[in-house]
């Protein structure tokens, strides 16, 4: 499917979850929203699957692109921390251990994603993203990008 709609996929190494920008950055920032909302609207009862949907849809909506790109950024730098220590995982203990790459030191969030402060341009040389028409994601009324729960199913 990938191949037919010109998608880039690679799969993941599965004793590397760090290295898949939704399981680094993504899921665990979309959570944080998820339990703030469900709370904040709710309490700490458990939820009905539709208020756990309409959750987790609100979340999705409001999620700015700039933590999107940002967990690429991370992806890329622990990658190189990789590198560096020829496929170990050291960088993850010790002094300055840990998965923090300083992104936002590096970077400031803008309405499509980030920029870097220091004005430097990155050029992406692969082929262009196109969503499929099969894709369970639409536009609203206002422009916004919602899911569809029903081709989710399919």
């Amino acid at each position: 499917h990938c191949k037919k709609v010109r998608w880039l996929w690679e799969p993941q190494g599965s004793q590397m979850p760090h290295m898949n920008v939704l399981d680094l950055a993504v899921f665990p920032c979309m959570s944080r929203r998820h339990s703030h909302e469900s709370r904040s609207l709710h309490g700490t009862r458990v939820l009905k699957e539709d208020e756990i949907w309409e959750s987790v849809v609100k979340v999705w909506n409001d999620l700015p692109s700039s933590k999107i790109a940002n967990s690429f950024v991370l992806a890329n730098r622990i990658a190189r921390k990789i590198e560096e220590t020829k496929g170990g995982n050291e960088f993850l203990a010790g002094k300055k251990g840990g998965l923090s790459s300083e992104i936002r030191r590096d970077f400031v969030a803008t309405e499509f994603g980030n920029r870097r402060r220091d004005g430097a341009k990155l050029i992406f040389e692969g082929p262009p993203a196109q969503v499929s028409a099969d894709a369970p994601f639409a536009k609203d009324e206002d422009g916004g990008k919602t899911i569809d729960k029903e081709r989710l199913k399919e």
